[in-house]
């Protein structure tokens, strides 16, 4: 590790809500967060496209997640509302252009992708500016975009640009231990982390749990991901 080189994690989201993806993260950096004091590694979150009731919830449950104090978190707000193509677009530019300007003021020794958004953006810069990219792979994003039926044209583009960026790794984390044998892609399995504290294996802690979530007399599908 460079002396005083930053270790950058890019989310392409809140930081801090209610859904397993949120969860995944919190976990993963809660795990490493004694690793980083120890170590004295100058460690940033980035967040991006936190409106203003995620800005002002998540900045009071940093104040109370005191692993967090490891990391310079820094959350993004989102300028274009949701939902329409050319808001999602315009938001798209807005943040490639943030991440330049965090890249280039930090020169980060490695750049942590958390999905897809945020390899597809840091893969154009990474000769450039000489950082190690590793990516935490949440599922495959061609064969999730197929199901939903997009366009074959927009599937073309973005399977060929997702091949460069994946190249560009040093190292990929992956929710499965079968993705893409053949490309010689240093691919480490990391399971995901949201069961750690939720669904608990003991059974008086998991009825306690599934009294508090109101799911007593509940049958439960968990999504485990793909199919693998």
């Amino acid at each position: 590790m460079k002396k005083n080189k930053p270790i950058i994690f890019l989310l392409y989201s809140p930081l801090i809500t209610s859904g397993g993806h949120s969860k995944n993260f919190i976990n993963l950096v809660r795990n490493i967060s004694k690793a980083v004091e120890k170590d004295k590694v100058k460690a940033i979150i980035v967040s991006y496209n936190n409106f203003k009731n995620h800005l002002s919830n998540n900045r009071e449950k940093i104040k109370k997640a005191h692993f967090l104090n490891a990391y310079q978190v820094e959350l993004y707000y989102r300028l274009f509302p949701s939902g329409r193509t050319i808001y999602q677009l315009c938001e798209l530019i807005v943040n490639i252009i943030k991440t330049i300007i965090i890249l280039i003021k930090n020169r980060p020794v490695i750049v942590y992708c958390y999905a897809d958004m945020p390899l597809l953006i840091t893969s154009l810069f990474k000769n450039i500016l000489g950082f190690k990219l590793i990516y935490d792979m949440r599922g495959d994003i061609i064969n999730e975009w197929e199901v939903k039926g997009k366009s074959k044209f927009k599937i073309f583009l973005l399977k060929n640009y997702y091949n460069f960026a994946i190249k560009k790794t040093d190292l990929i984390f992956s929710v499965s231990s079968t993705f893409r044998k053949g490309d010689n892609l240093n691919i480490v399995p990391k399971f995901n982390y949201y069961d750690s504290d939720i669904f608990g294996y003991n059974e008086k802690h998991s009825k306690l749990i599934r009294k508090e979530l109101n799911l007593e007399d509940k049958f439960i599908f968990v999504y485990t991901g793909n199919a693998h």
